[in-house]
């Protein structure tokens, strides 16, 4: 059975604007509900299903758009922006932990070596990481360029 489309393309679009709106929604949700549990529960076993759920889908939503030569809908692929956002997010990271650490063990000296250390960690994972990306997403972009030049050539009257 064949699903008939009913909604024109105006339609459409808001539908696919709601639903990039939830997805967003629904993966923030889940990461704050990780920090909180994180914050008030010692053991890190609380969050492994909310772990998984948020790991598997920001990983497909990272592959479908490499697999599209999508980077951005309003910032292109920056070495720059990326080394911006990797010390913003280590930063960010780097706090909570040290502050969670302080929370639970009341121990300054820990709770700084805490943060040093998961910056520092945080800061060369997810600089290696965009590198990587990056490269795989600018791979993509030029196969993409290339398939629809020759697709041009192929066929003049498009």
């Amino acid at each position: 059975m064949k699903n008939k489309v009913i909604l024109d393309e105006m339609q459409q679009k808001t539908l696919l604007e709601i639903e990039h709106k939830t997805l967003h929604i629904a993966l923030t949700g889940l990461l704050i509900v990780i920090l909180i549990q994180q914050i008030f529960w010692k053991d890190g076993q609380n969050t492994l299903g909310e772990a998984a759920v948020l790991l598997i889908s920001s990983g497909y939503l990272l592959l479908s758009y490499i697999k599209n030569g999508i980077w951005d809908r309003s910032k292109p692929f920056s070495a720059k922006t990326n080394r911006v956002i990797s010390l913003l997010v280590s930063l960010a990271m780097g706090i909570f932990l040290g502050v969670t650490n302080q929370l639970r063990y009341h121990d300054p000296l820990s709770s700084v070596l805490t943060f040093v250390i998961s910056f520092l960690s945080m800061l060369v994972l997810l600089s290696v990481f965009f590198a990587v990306i990056g490269k795989l997403y600018l791979r993509r972009v030029k196969q993409l360029d290339e398939q629809a030049d020759k697709e041009e050539e192929e066929d003049p009257l498009r």
